[in-house]
Parts: structure tokens; sequence; C-alpha cells
């Protein structure tokens, strides 16, 4: 089943990202692990397929049973045919990929689990911010677990080097410390803004009280915070 593809401007523009088997795999390559597919979807380079099966693989550890969240063993019926395991494992994906989506689509994110069954949780903003220049959100809370930090930048007109850093900065850091709580690595801190460019990346925070602060210079941007509830 193919659950996402990279991005155009990307290495392996087009390539298939599957979940076969039990396992997530990039189309001609190896098996994928759960943080390699998290690192992908932090640098952008992934169009998912549909949003409920993004938030689905995102969430394997956590909801997953464990013949989802690492490579499945070899497959049994080895006196099978070649096409009669093809068919059988088509039968098995499509019936997992139908429950899954009909199971994000139709329960309420805050309908108790049942027979084992986790409680499906939706991504809720918990707070935006836009601009064109250096400045500071209002306060928010965070909960403890996985937090997910969405931005968005454009080079403005005649503007020549043209950067931002997006912050998630605890309540109570000194001022001139906030760029230590800048998120994501190399491709989201201090980031070089072509004309139109988006960046997501999933982080974990202790719980608490917290704000963003955007540093920036020649771009204009919009930053959404949101955790899952």
């Amino acid at each position: 089943m193919v659950i996402a593809r990279f991005r155009k401007g990307t290495d392996r523009a087009g390539t298939a990202v599957l979940y076969e088997h039990g396992a997530f795999r990039i189309e001609g390559e190896g098996i994928l692990t759960f943080p390699q597919l998290a690192d992908l979807e932090a640098s952008g380079e992934l169009e998912w397929t549909d949003e409920r099966l993004r938030d689905w693989a995102l969430d394997v550890p956590e909801t997953a049973s464990p013949e989802l969240a690492a490579p499945a063993a070899a497959p049994r019926g080895a006196g099978l045919s070649g096409e009669q395991k093809r068919i059988i494992a088509y039968a098995v994906v499509g019936a997992i990929a139908v429950a899954l989506i009909l199971a994000y689509g139709t329960r309420s994110p805050k309908e108790p689990a049942t027979g084992g069954v986790p409680v499906v949780r939706s991504w809720t903003t918990l707070a935006e911010a836009k601009g064109a220049s250096t400045l500071t959100s209002a306060g928010f809370t965070l909960t403890s677990g996985e937090t997910k930090v969405a931005w968005s930048a454009s080079r403005s007109e005649g503007a020549g080097d043209a950067r931002i850093t997006v912050c998630l900065v605890p309540a109570g850091t000194p001022a001139g410390a906030e760029q230590r709580f800048a998120v994501g690595n190399g491709t989201l801190a201090g980031a070089a803004v072509s004309d139109q460019m988006t960046r997501t990346s999933i982080v974990t925070r202790t719980a608490g009280d917290y704000s963003v602060q955007v540093f920036s210079a020649g771009c204009s941007w919009d930053v959404v915070v949101s955790q899952k509830r």
C-alpha cells in the first residue's frame, strides 16, 4: 500500500513509501524504520496519500501492535505459489488500510477505547503566529508527549539573505537564550528561506508553559504549534 511519495525537488522525487507485510519500505529499497520515517516527515520530504494515514504512521509505536511497529518476520506458507502469496498479501494490506481509514474517519477524538483499541486523538492547534520580522507569540501550555511545529516562509520581494529560526521556548527563559530551543536541526534551525518553503517537525518537550519565538530576516512567515488531544 502506498502511504506517501517523496516531494519534487528531493533526491527521491516521486518514489513511493510503502506499508507491506507489517513494515514500512521505500520503493526499490529496503525496510524503513520508524525513526527514519519520522525524520523524513520532519524534513518535509514526504507528500502523504492521506492525512489520516500520516497520523497513523507517526503513531505506530504508540498505537499499533508490535507487528506494525517493527519489520515482520518472514511469512509462512512456503508451499504456496508466488501468485497465491501476492493475492493473500494484497488482501491483508487492503483490509488493514480500510480498517484504519474507517477508524480515524468515524471515531471521536475523545471516544473511550474499547476491547483494547487505543483512543484515536487528533492534532489540536495550541498557538499560531505570523509576521515578517522577529516576534514572540502569546503563551500556551503543552502536555507531555509529541508536539508538532509547522511553519511556512516566503522570501520578501527584493530581499537578499532571507533566514528564519523557529524556537519553542519554555516560560522563564532568560532573554538572549531563546535560540537554545530552536526546533529541529540543520534544516529547521536558522534555515535559509527560498521563494516559498514549508517545514514540519515533531518534537518532544516536557509539560509546561511555552511561547513561540521566531527570529527572521527578509521573509514573511506563519507558524502553527499543535498537540494530539
